[in-house]
């Protein structure tokens, strides 16, 4: 009896594990076609797609209120609706409900336009907006998954954010704790302003995912 019961235990585990990595994509007002799908994001839509698998995105447009519904994916991207909204306080903390469980978060917002909408992503992670942009070329200063063959960073007018762990040299690309990650940048994930940046658009579908990288040495990285 004991022995079945540990091969139908390690059959369930190996059936957990074997799960693909889901992502919902909370889209409710997106700006232009600075969207997944929408035709700004057809390079980035396309790495998530290959990361996850086309079946494993849900992209859903109502607000942020129903944290088990969440749960039940692994992965989440939120990305920044038109200049002027933000986050209600409910979507903030059943965001940050969701990064303490451990799901994986991309938070997306922009350059001093949508202050309000950084301000709001931002304080989910405990972080803040305080208006300042770039439009810098940055150097990266932290070698990690994310960063890793894209040494450099090309912005255009983006927002700067205050805390966290900066991944270049102006804090455009932003780690909070081991599953968030905040862009104040819809153009470096654009097909055109973004094509320089075409190797984190990889990795970061990737990071979500969940997939394996292998961090080369920095005499080993690419632009």
């Amino acid at each position: 009896m004991k022995a079945s019961k540990t091969v139908l235990l390690v059959m369930l585990a190996s059936t957990l594990w074997a799960s693909p990595p889901s992502l919902l994509i909370n889209q409710q007002n997106p700006y232009l076609g600075f969207g997944y799908g929408l035709g700004y994001w057809t390079v980035f839509t396309a790495d998530i797609n290959a990361a996850f698998g086309a079946g494993n995105v849900t992209v859903d447009t109502s607000p942020l209120t129903n944290l088990s519904y969440m749960q039940q994916f692994s992965a989440l991207m939120v990305v920044p609706e038109n200049p002027g909204q933000a986050l209600t306080s409910t979507e903030v903390s059943n965001i940050a409900a969701y990064i303490a469980t451990g799901g994986r978060v991309f938070l997306i917002g922009e350059n001093r336009a949508w202050a309000k909408w950084d301000s709001s992503i931002l304080g989910a992670v405990g972080g803040s907006y305080n208006k300042q942009d770039t439009r810098k070329t940055l150097t990266r200063v932290v070698l990690n998954g994310i960063t890793m063959k894209q040494a450099r960073l090309y912005t255009d007018v983006d927002g700067i954010a205050i805390g966290g762990t900066s991944l270049y040299s102006k804090n455009v690309l932003t780690l909070w704790g081991g599953n968030a990650v905040s862009l104040l940048s819809v153009d470096v994930l654009d097909d055109t302003s973004g094509a320089n940046d075409g190797k984190f658009k990889v990795n970061i579908a990737n990071w979500l995912a969940g997939l394996v990288v292998t961090t080369p040495e920095p005499d080993e990285v690419e632009d």
